[in-house]
């Protein structure tokens, strides 16, 4: 039976009939899967959200109810078609009916109810979201900005933490994170949180600044702080050529390290960026006095006397 012109092969009736198989196959036509994702496809390309919300309906109704996908597609088009109440009486019967293990179904039941305005509800679902064994990517954040909004800042902290953790590159996680350890007055996550997300590039002058801040005012507490605190002003001066306070701290740090002629020019540069301040002019001054220009020092403190008390 096996052509033994190639051993092992196929026998020779099952190569004449392949070309049946393939026939029969080709006779049959694409499959309901397939037509549902042409259609499906089509129906977005073509921005016709009825056309998608009769779709995911045909999907949920032919699953019975059981198809996470079909339920959190049907709930997403709902809520884009106006129909949040009915998105989330949809969800909470799938919900009820997965006894609540499907984390995707969860979290969408969670936004829903967060469009809705009942972000208790939300909050709750987002507790029971992120222990599912399925936890949606991104379920932590969610709890973090729900927590935070309740005025929850230790547990959001630890929920952004967690967020971080489960998303190392993630900007906004990074960003949530800095907020709550900042209403939470913990300068030590804050602080290592901002030291990653300046790693990631693209951070703020306001954030910049800041980490310079906590880089001085931790001290020995972390490692390389000087270092991180200069390249943090250095960063805000890249992306803001006009930042006087960034100047200034490193006109100072500067003084702190006796490089008096590299003080003498940041100090000169902040004073022509704010010249109505008066806390910057004296230390101006006092860098003058350092590298013997007594007389501009002296004009200087003048100058700054004759100004309102002011600072940034």
């Amino acid at each position: 039976m096996l052509d033994r012109s190639v051993p092992g092969g196929p026998s020779k009736p099952m190569i004449r009939l392949f070309p049946v198989f393939l026939l029969c196959a080709c006779a049959a036509g694409p499959t309901p899967a397939a037509i549902w994702t042409r259609d499906m496809a089509t129906a977005v390309r073509e921005q016709d959200q009825l056309a998608q919300l009769q779709l995911w309906r045909e999907r949920h109704q032919a699953a019975e109810g059981w198809d996470p996908v079909a339920l959190v597609g049907l709930a997403r088009t709902l809520r884009r078609t106006g129909q949040p109440e009915v998105a989330a009486r949809v969800l909470s019967a799938g919900d009820l009916r997965l006894e609540g293990a499907s984390g995707s179904v969860a979290l969408e039941l969670a936004r829903t109810e967060q469009v809705l305005g009942r972000q208790e509800q939300a909050l709750l679902i987002l507790e029971r979201v992120v222990v599912c064994a399925d936890r949606p990517r991104g379920a932590w954040l969610e709890l973090a900005r729900a927590q935070l909004r309740a005025g929850q800042v230790a547990r959001a902290v630890k929920a952004a933490t967690s967020a971080v953790r489960e998303q190392p590159h993630r900007v906004d996680a990074l960003d949530l994170l800095v907020l709550c350890a900042a209403q939470g007055n913990d300068p030590l996550i804050e602080y290592d949180a901002l030291v990653r997300r300046m790693g990631l590039g693209g951070m703020d002058v306001l954030h910049l600044i800041r980490l310079a801040e906590l880089a001085h005012s931790l001290g020995d507490q972390r490692p390389r702080g000087l270092e991180r605190e200069i390249s943090a002003l250095e960063r805000a001066i890249e992306r803001d050529p006009q930042c006087a306070r960034a100047h200034r701290m490193l006109g100072n740090i500067a003084l702190s390290t006796q490089d008096h002629g590299r003080a003498l020019v940041y100090f000169e540069r902040a004073a022509e960026l704010d010249p109505g301040n008066q806390a910057l002019l004296f230390e101006y001054a006092n860098c003058l006095d350092t590298v013997g220009q007594e007389e501009r020092a002296r004009q200087t403190r003048e100058h700054a006397r004759r100004l309102p008390n002011s600072d940034e």
